[in-house]
């Protein structure tokens, strides 16, 4: 994990964290079948499994190096067209697997004139 947090990528067909694809996106929204509830869930169950094996890792290594400690640090850059349903959802998600402490990373592209 970088000093930031835990990064978390979300564009228009997919998730990935730490670099690794979680799951497909379809236009930018969870399949119902990947959330907890379905439909009117918030909790992305597979991201949910991966964030909380990241969590118990950090765990580790902070009983090995206590002066790194586990801050539940994530940094999440998004498509500026990701729908906020899925913002919401990862948020959702990330809190549930306690990831707290939250740093938003935007891609400006400059348009050539």
């Amino acid at each position: 994990q970088t000093t930031a947090g835990i990064p978390i990528q979300i564009s228009r067909n997919e998730i990935v964290v730490e670099g690794k694809q979680v799951l497909t996106l379809r236009n930018g929204q969870v399949d119902p079948s990947l959330k907890q509830g379905g439909g009117n869930g918030f909790l992305i169950t597979p991201l949910f499994k991966r964030l909380q094996k990241e969590a118990e890792k950090a765990r580790l290594l902070e009983q090995k190096f206590p002066d790194h400690p586990f801050k539940g640090e994530a940094m999440i850059i998004a498509d500026k067209r990701t729908p906020f349903r899925t913002l919401s959802e990862v948020l959702y998600t990330l809190g549930q697997a306690e990831y707290k402490n939250l740093r938003f990373v935007t891609n400006k592209k400059t348009k050539l004139e």
